[in-house]
């Protein structure tokens, strides 16, 4: 065989099918790769016409995705999922759906998953890769679960998690807190010894959040992120910290134990123009052309005596 063909409805005119670059597909080895392009055209065929993906025949893997969305936004508008699952289940599942969107769930084999994410764009990295096998996977699950669709993508493997850690040394956190005023080396060091999220957790700590137990200080953290508040122990170091700062932010005061403008300078200029600390400690006033003032960002730790607008006005450089 020389080449894969398809007829058109109607007509007797022989068309080829071509892959993703355009390449005519031949030979009796490439015939996975037929079947797929031929399901690609069949979806565009139908969406040139403005027609749905087929619902009382066959399922299609266009159908599988379409209703896991669907559950999507159900579950965001009743406030048990998130938005941020919605969209990337959404970014992606439409991009597999452009690759094999019109194939019966049937033909659905592991490896037009593997093609497909190899040949993505967007998925370079392994955390990429695990996160996209969820998404799929979590659809053809729901399938299963809701319709009895049978997962023809079960038991595919996630490659192994490769977090990208950093720890700083003992000998770089003595630098940091050596190269800077007290306050922002009174933060890092809350920073690096509890690991709470510099601008929606630790800035918003006031004296209301300390609780002294009998098993030493704990922490009341409320997290903007997951909407939850949980309780966390801090080391010895930091509780005794904790009790110093809260001289001059007493409870029911309402102040951030974290306050000073230095924090706040220091932290947005590292965070948000993507400096090291090093350029930070080096030169404050250092940014990257085309930085922004900042703006409602720095509302985070007022608490030195400046309105709102005032605080707005700051600038990096």
């Amino acid at each position: 065989m020389d080449s894969w063909y398809y007829t058109q409805p109607g007509t007797k005119k022989r068309i080829p099918l071509v892959d993703d670059n355009g390449n005519r597909i031949r030979g009796e080895a490439n015939k996975e790769a037929a079947q797929l392009a031929l399901a690609r055209v069949k979806l565009s065929r139908a969406m040139e016409m403005g027609q749905a993906p087929e619902t009382d025949g066959p399922w299609l893997v266009a159908r599988v995705c379409s209703l896991y969305l669907q559950h999507c936004e159900k579950a965001l508008a009743s406030g048990t999922g998130s938005e941020s699952h919605r969209n990337s289940a959404s970014t992606y599942l439409n991009d597999f759906c452009e690759y094999c969107g019109a194939l019966p769930v049937s033909e659905l084999r592991k490896g037009h998953l593997k093609t497909w994410i190899e040949r993505h764009p967007g998925c370079r990295s392994p955390a990429t890769h695990r996160h996209v096998i969820s998404v799929v996977t979590a659809a053809f699950n729901y399938a299963e679960t809701m319709y009895g669709v049978a997962n023809p993508i079960k038991g595919y493997k996630k490659p192994k998690a490769k977090p990208r850690l950093h720890s700083l040394s003992p000998e770089d956190e003595a630098a940091i807190y050596a190269n800077t005023d007290e306050a922002f080396g009174n933060f890092i060091l809350a920073a690096i010894h509890t690991g709470l999220r510099p601008f929606s957790e630790l800035a918003r700590l006031t004296a209301d959040d300390v609780l002294e137990t009998e098993r030493g200080m704990m922490w009341r953290v409320y997290a903007t992120k997951t909407k939850r508040t949980r309780k966390i122990p801090v080391f010895p170091k930091v509780a005794t910290l904790t009790r110093k700062l809260m001289k001059t932010a007493p409870r029911a005061s309402n102040i951030p134990l974290f306050r000073k403008r230095a924090i706040h300078f220091a932290l947005v200029a590292t965070i948000s123009c993507g400096l090291p600390v090093s350029c930070v400690l080096a030169d404050p006033c250092r940014r990257p052309s085309g930085c922004k003032p900042l703006d409602r960002r720095s509302r985070f730790a007022p608490g030195d005596g400046r309105t709102a607008s005032q605080e707005r006005g700051i600038a990096v450089g």
